[in-house]
């Protein structure tokens, strides 16, 4: 895949985060030596969806309706669940820019 490849990967569109975290274990699994980045980008903002066709504004309130979650109702769950795994995950992640 990428492991003899130089550089870091990037994707583009992360949306709910599940080819983000693939490609953290994949390095995890078969490159666990190697100083790689994950950098993924996207961009969910009210304006953004608000410039969208009619059609593709509603079909995009529709996921955001069914995947939307405040910081206060995940930080419990991630806290108990997934705290330990995601210090291991930092590694590979760099925070650019909240908007």
């Amino acid at each position: 895949m990428t492991k003899d490849l130089p550089g870091d990967i990037v994707e583009c569109g992360v949306f709910k985060g599940s080819g983000i975290f693939t490609w953290y274990k994949l390095i995890e699994l078969y490159a666990p030596f190697e100083i790689k980045k994950v950098i993924g980008f996207d961009y969910f903002d009210q304006e953004f969806v608000e410039s969208l066709s009619e059609k593709d504004r509603d079909g995009m309130k529709q996921v955001f309706s069914r995947c939307q979650a405040t910081k206060n109702e995940i930080s419990p769950v991630f806290k108990e669940y997934m705290y330990e795994e995601f210090k291991k995950i930092l590694k590979y992640f760099t925070l650019t820019k909240y908007l």
